[in-house]
């Protein structure tokens, strides 16, 4: 039975994420009591997805609206993620119209199932750690004397110099923990020079040993650092699935742009953006082009869901087009490891 509400025509819907069916009705009831649209279920077999509708008048409440439900969205993921494993959709990119969203998840409910099994578990938590500036120049303050007549910028320029490099050994030492003790971690931009920022992806029970790490940072490096960690998320930044519209033409033009042969897979994919990627990088000299490199790296974000899991031509290809689910997308350092 199909839980999904009808709504008009022209509705939009956004997916949330998937969760184990038997956790379907408490996981509703946590994320209804965060304030915003209505819920509707839609049972896939052994799992659940969560959608709400899409507030008709979003793009005309301006910036203040636009975060109020980007807060709401977040805070039902939240609340999704206390109750147990929950397989988010990426927020920017999970829009579809409500008649739409039946066939579309019935398509995708086996690879939804099994990415739920393997990710939903996970946790997604942001780290900010913070040193003062007076800290961090403290070891310094001789060497600073001789600036102290200069003019004001370079003291700025030399005072940046320093912090930087005492930054930079105690971001590889956060680094170096983080390894041992997540199962993904990447760097998110810093609000000012003295802050070091990532996004990690941990197991449910897998606190005990971030905390231990963290704690474990050598005393000198560690001391005076203030420490910021707010989650539970589900792994928004690391396996959320996201709707690929998959245009006859755009697919045509990817293939052509790749210069993908009669039949294709996953394999001859990679080799093909790699020599695309080679002979356009800013490194490749006279033949660069940064523009021609970011068509070739849309094309394979649009082939590479498709074409991950089998081979086809481009014939087949085409009688896939249409909306569709599809995995997150392969981090783009993959791509360019040779």
């Amino acid at each position: 039975m199909n839980l999904i509400a009808p709504r008009p025509g022209g509705a939009l819907q956004r997916l949330l994420g998937v969760a184990p069916a038997p956790l379907a009705a408490a996981m509703r009831q946590a994320m209804a009591r965060v304030t915003g649209p209505p819920l509707d279920s839609a049972p896939l077999g052994g799992i659940t997805a969560f959608l709400q509708p899409e507030p008709p008048d979003r793009l005309l409440g301006g910036q203040k609206a636009r975060l109020r439900l980007l807060a709401g969205w977040q805070q039902r993921l939240e609340a999704a993620c206390q109750i147990g494993p929950f397989l988010p959709a990426d927020p920017a990119a999970a829009l579809l119209p409500a008649a739409a969203w039946t066939s579309v998840l019935a398509e995708s409910a086996a690879g939804l199932a099994a990415a739920l099994a393997r990710d939903g578990a996970s946790q997604e938590w942001q780290l900010t750690l913070a040193w003062p500036p007076a800290r961090l120049l403290a070891p310094h303050r001789e060497a600073l004397r001789p600036w102290q007549g200069a003019a004001p910028a370079a003291l700025a320029a030399e005072i940046g110099r320093l912090v930087a490099a005492e930054m930079a050994a105690r971001v590889a030492a956060v680094e170096a923990a983080l390894a041992s003790a997540t199962r993904q971690w990447r760097r998110q931009p810093a609000a000012t020079p003295h802050e070091a920022g990532f996004l990690l992806l941990i197991g449910r029970d897998g606190m005990a040993a971030l905390e231990a790490a963290l704690q474990g940072l050598p005393a000198d490096l560690a001391e005076a650092a203030s420490a910021d960690l707010r989650g539970p998320m589900p792994p928004v930044h690391f396996a959320a699935w996201r709707v690929a519209e998959c245009r006859p033409d755009a697919l045509r033009q990817a293939w052509s742009l790749l210069g993908l042969g009669e039949g294709a897979d996953a394999a001859s994919l990679r080799r093909s953006w790699r020599r695309r990627a080679a002979a356009l990088h800013p490194d490749a000299g006279p033949a660069a082009d940064g523009a021609a490199m970011a068509q070739a790296r849309d094309a394979y974000r649009l082939l590479a869901p498709l074409l991950r899991d089998s081979g086809t031509d481009l014939p087949g290809l085409l009688r896939q087009a249409g909306p569709r689910l599809v995995p997150a997308e392969t981090p783009e350092g993959a791509w360019d490891d040779r």
